[in-house]
């Protein structure tokens, strides 16, 4: 049973003898039992002699030297329990301390947007930028919805309400406009040019004075291209205070138009070119509001607020 001083590669001296009693404190309270009974029976003599029994000093130190090396050996392989545990336990510690940063920088996230929310409610709820919309829209889908080809073309001129009327304004009369020339001379009136069939004008009209001026006027070039204008009546024409949803409160149409300040309107309407001018109401819904049924790609969680 006697062995060399020195296994596995670990040397034994009298330092590591010493320390057993220490490091065993920190076995488990069989492994200490064990040390206490093997050292028990080697040094004491009265057991050694009534059972007949000679042990040498070399193997009592070796037995103590082996029994040495099983604490060592047993210490180590907790040790390396240890270390597994505090690298677990420091990997979830990590892990939780990354959870929880992402869950703040998700909030945040959640909070701009939120924010960048707010202010897109704000800005496509703005008259000037509702009315941007609503032309864009409505030219896609007149493009969209409508089959073209070699004998059907449409065109676009980017002209506002304003440069229109001016137009009318400088010019002496109707056909001396840049409207009429662009319309009427440069096609109809040319070989081989496009006649038009109709004019779409993205505009509103009431019954005031300035849009009575253009209206005359464009009404004296859709006439002479035999192309009828069509553009939209705004609510201002039948008195309404807030929007199209209170027209079927109006009873009477007629009496309306009746009144004085309608007078020019009527003699407008009565008039032979007036017949090539078309208003339509009210307002139509271009798109759906964003939401679930309607997302936007930059934000996806986006949801229109339609309480204005």
């Amino acid at each position: 049973m006697s062995k060399s001083s020195q296994q596995n590669g670990k040397e034994i001296t009298q330092n590591n003898i010493s320390e057993i009693d220490s490091i065993a404190m920190i076995l488990d309270q069989q492994e200490i039992m064990k040390k206490e009974k093997v050292e028990g029976l080697i040094n004491n003599e009265s057991i050694l002699k009534e059972n007949n029994i000679t042990i040498d000093k070399e193997f009592r130190e070796n037995a103590v030297k082996e029994l040495a090396l099983a604490v060592i050996e047993h210490i180590e392989e907790l040790t390396k329990t240890f270390s597994k545990t505090d690298d677990k336990n420091k990997r979830l510690e990590e892990e939780s301390e990354y959870f929880n940063k992402t869950a703040l920088i998700n909030k945040a996230i959640q909070k701009v947007e939120e924010q960048m929310g707010d202010i897109l409610n704000q800005i496509i709820h703005h008259k000037k930028f509702q009315k941007l919309e609503a032309s864009w829209s409505g030219l896609k889908q007149l493009v969209y919805n409508t089959e073209t080809n070699e004998r059907l073309k449409i065109k676009v001129l980017n002209a506002q309400k304003k440069e229109l009327l001016r137009d009318m304004k400088i010019a002496s009369d109707f056909d001396q406009s840049t409207l009429f020339k662009k319309i009427y001379e440069d096609q109809f009136g040319t070989f081989g040019g496009d006649a038009f069939g109709v004019i779409i004008g993205d505009y509103e009209f009431d019954h005031s004075n300035l849009d009575l001026d253009l209206l005359e006027g464009v009404s004296g070039v859709a006439a002479a291209a035999h192309a009828p204008f069509i553009a939209a009546a705004s609510k201002e024409l039948f008195s309404l205070e807030d929007d199209f949803r209170e027209l079927p409160e109006i009873r009477d149409v007629e009496k309306i138009f009746g009144n004085v300040k309608f007078a020019r309107w009527n003699s407008f309407r009565k008039s032979d070119d007036s017949k090539y001018i078309a208003l339509t109401l009210p307002h139509v819904l271009s798109r759906l509001p964003y939401g679930e049924d309607n997302p936007l790609e930059i934000l996806s969680d986006f949801k229109e607020d339609l309480t204005e």
